[in-house]
């Protein structure tokens, strides 16, 4: 006999639930400390807002790695490396290497981030 699938328990984080943090470019929410509380990684979500810009920064001791999903924006890495993200691309940027992006279009652009080795993360 199968089980009623269920949106609630140990080993599922729902779009939305953990800690979120506004800004002014969207949302970002970090989902996965709710499930493995690890200084490994950390899985989260965000979106940018149709013409908005999230601004160049950098995470000192933590790489990204972004899965871009639904609208086309503009991902910066560095100095150089500019390219077009549109849906199911990834993105790797390494510690210390300052990134931004862009929304270009009119719909939100959402994001999954892997942050590796966050536990280094001052806060």
């Amino acid at each position: 006999m199968s089980k009623q699938p269920k949106r609630e328990g140990k080993y599922l984080a729902t779009f939305g639930s953990g800690k979120q943090f506004p800004s002014n470019y969207g949302i970002y929410v970090e989902q996965s400390d709710s499930l493995l509380p690890t200084a490994n990684f950390l899985v989260g979500s965000s979106y940018c807002l149709p013409g908005q810009e999230h601004e160049a920064h950098s995470h000192p001791d933590h790489d990204e790695i972004i899965v871009y999903q639904g609208a086309v924006g503009t991902q910066t890495v560095g100095e150089d490396e500019v390219y077009e993200v549109r849906d199911n691309d990834i993105v790797y940027i390494p510690a210390g290497i300052p990134h931004s992006i862009r929304n270009d279009t009119l719909l939100p652009l959402r994001m999954t981030i892997i942050k590796v080795n966050k536990g280094k993360v001052q806060a």
